[in-house]
């Protein structure tokens, strides 16, 4: 089974949980929609495009190594909004703020992980037209721009892609160090890289869909409401996730 493996780190993320009212939580892993819609930025696929993003999400399945949740940080969130209008379409943030006279404040407490590390594996499920080695090329030169659930969330470090082919998810996440492709490339070895090393593996934990090759068994099976129905009307609904944790890799 081919495995495409790649980063994620950045000094704030926001995966969105169900929001209620002005509340905006964030999970403490990557959600499946996430990544899904991280990949088709890279890919340069729009949000109205539902063919593509459809498949997409059907024909890949995800598998998460989370290394560090990070720390949670909140955030009073103000912004001035135009009056919803269905007939009005603004292009930019410029053209919202045009009319003054239009616009209302809405307030909300968003919620982020600071310091968070994940990797993040994907593989072509049965019957699947996507190239992995596609997807590899897009993720290093990315048509649109990259960032971690919000916009304010840009990525910190190189998402370092990399392909290669195991008999499980659990094997294709031992097999690769991110930390020492990173400081091979940039040849840095100073202490702000060093800090990756020493994250406390009994705090790992591992996410993925349901699915014959995790090479593990689960301690946890977990709702999650990040499947995608249609991506331009935010609409989405559940899945089955499994957890396990510790260090599981030999």
């Amino acid at each position: 089974m081919k495995f495409l493996l790649f980063r994620l780190y950045a000094p704030l993320s926001s995966w969105g949980e169900i929001a209620a009212g002005g509340e905006r939580c964030s999970s403490d892993h990557p959600s499946r929609s996430a990544i899904i819609g991280l990949i088709s930025a890279a890919m340069g696929i729009r949000r109205d495009d539902k063919r593509r993003l459809s498949q997409l999400d059907e024909y890949l399945g995800v598998g998460i190594k989370m290394l560090s949740s990070g720390d949670v940080l909140h955030d009073y969130h103000t912004i001035e909004v135009p009056v919803s209008s269905k007939n009005t379409v603004y292009h930019t943030r410029k053209s919202e703020l045009s009319d003054k006279k239009s616009l209302k404040t809405i307030l909300s407490n968003r919620e982020y992980r600071s310091d968070a590390l994940s990797i993040i594996a994907i593989w072509g499920k049965a019957d699947s037209r996507l190239s992995l080695d596609e997807i590899k090329e897009s993720l290093l030169t990315p048509k649109f721009h990259l960032y971690l659930g919000r916009k304010s969330c840009p990525l910190a470090l190189p998402m370092s892609p990399i392909i290669l082919e195991e008999d499980s998810l659990l094997k294709a996440f031992s097999m690769v160090d991110f930390n020492e492709i990173f400081m091979a490339k940039h040849k840095q070895k100073d202490d702000d890289d060093q800090r990756f090393l020493r994250l406390d593996s009994s705090k790992i934990s591992y996410y993925w869909e349901e699915t014959t090759i995790a090479g593990m068994h689960p301690d946890f099976k977990i709702k999650r409401f990040d499947a995608v129905l249609d991506r331009s009307k935010w609409l989405f609904t559940t899945r089955d996730e499994f957890k396990a944790l510790g260090r599981k890799e030999q």
